[in-house]
């Protein structure tokens, strides 16, 4: 219920209902007030969650928007996930960290 509430409020100040979705959880969660009763059940639902947002943003992708900007948006999605995966590795591995 919580959550949903401040979806509204984010939504209403201009931002997606998924922010203010996040930021409950983040205030509610074991981060800072800990009121999640059963953690354990809580790891199984946000999975679940994790699942049905990543389907509604595969509904929501725009087939004719991505033909259009096809080797772009490719581009900046394999730069998006491989450059950071590339910093993290070349920071962990100057920190001292095993690379296994």
């Amino acid at each position: 219920i919580d959550a949903t509430a401040m979806g509204i409020l984010t939504a209403k100040l201009g931002m997606p209902a998924l922010v203010g979705e996040i930021i409950t959880g983040f205030v509610l969660g074991p981060p800072l007030a800990n009121f999640v009763p059963f953690p354990e059940a809580m790891v199984l639902v946000g999975e679940i969650g994790l699942i049905m947002l990543l389907l509604e943003a595969g509904v929501e992708l725009d087939v004719a928007q991505l033909k259009e900007t096809g080797l772009r948006a490719l581009a900046i999605g394999i730069t998006g996930t491989v450059l950071p995966l590339l910093v993290g590795l070349g920071l962990a591995t100057a920190g001292g960290a095993p690379i296994k």
